[in-house]
């Protein structure tokens, strides 16, 4: 393992409302072009296979739940997947969140937005899908235990592909291994920056829901599923945010506080840090 694999990382003390502030700030200038990036993301992890799945045979795979508290069973949704869409979430997923941390990491530390490096994951195809693969088998495994410990196990795992886009010669079993000694002490605070997102998430996506509730927008035809979708583009626009908050959360992690990134954009942060 080389010295920079056995780096010390920080407990961050940062106020989630502080990075998600910076996350933001730093976007001035680049957002509209950091945006088409996320949304070229989206649109292949969610956005086409929802469209294309609809015109597939309609073999369903059901998610257990009797070994989830009674409560549970009935407060989360549990619906049945299109086999079509969980294997296209198993193969294809892992490439998209890594293209998109090499996307972020590019864009927050070199100003180099660039939306095909979303596509970067596919460069090391074998090691992203590794690593979804068994992260989600992890998370289902915490979920089907008890609720809490998925919760707690997918916020463990959750910088594995920022490690790999920083080194793909790093292997899955390091990456997953990094991102939980990273998270000690560090999964409270992610979840609390998420917090800050909740309701400007919920509340773009709200419209779509509603108007798709009440009958006002189908989703049945082709039509009626692009009109979703563009009334979706603010729910995107929420996530650009969101997406770029975890990939300061990331930094902070290594570094400690804004004061000490080292690249492209240092003085910024330095200023951000003494306020």
């Amino acid at each position: 393992m080389s010295e920079e694999q056995k780096q010390s990382y920080f407990r961050i003390r940062t106020n989630p409302l502080r990075i998600r502030q910076a996350a933001s700030m730093n976007l001035n200038g680049y957002w509209w072009i950091y945006f088409i990036g996320i949304f070229v993301y989206y649109f292949f992890s969610d956005i086409l296979i929802n469209i294309v799945s609809r015109y597939f045979p309609s073999g369903y795979m059901v998610i257990p739940t009797s070994n989830l508290p009674e409560e549970i069973q009935k407060s989360v949704a549990m619906p049945q997947i299109p086999v079509v869409l969980f294997f296209y979430v198993l193969l294809m997923s892992g490439a998209f969140e890594l293209g998109r941390a090499v996307y972020s990491l590019s864009a927050l530390r070199n100003r180099l937005v660039i939306p095909r490096l979303v596509f970067e994951g596919f460069s090391v195809y074998f090691r992203a899908t590794a690593i979804c693969v068994i992260r989600y088998l992890l998370t289902a495994l915490g979920f089907m235990c008890f609720f809490f410990p998925g919760i707690v196990v997918n916020y463990a795992y959750s910088q594995a592909y920022y490690l790999l886009a920083e080194d793909e010669k790093r292997g899955v079993i390091d990456c997953l291994r990094e991102s939980r000694r990273m998270m000690v002490g560090n999964k409270l605070t992610l979840f609390r920056l998420d917090l800050t997102y909740f309701f400007l998430v919920f509340a773009s996506y709200l419209p779509s829901y509603i108007l798709v509730g009440n009958g006002t927008v189908s989703v049945d035809g082709i039509n009626g599923m692009l009109t979703f979708y563009l009334l979706q583009i603010p729910y995107f626009m929420a996530m650009s945010s969101f997406c770029m908050g975890r990939t300061v959360f990331y930094e902070l992690l290594r570094f400690g506080s804004f004061k000490n990134f080292k690249y492209r954009g240092e003085d910024f942060f330095r200023e951000i840090g003494s306020l």
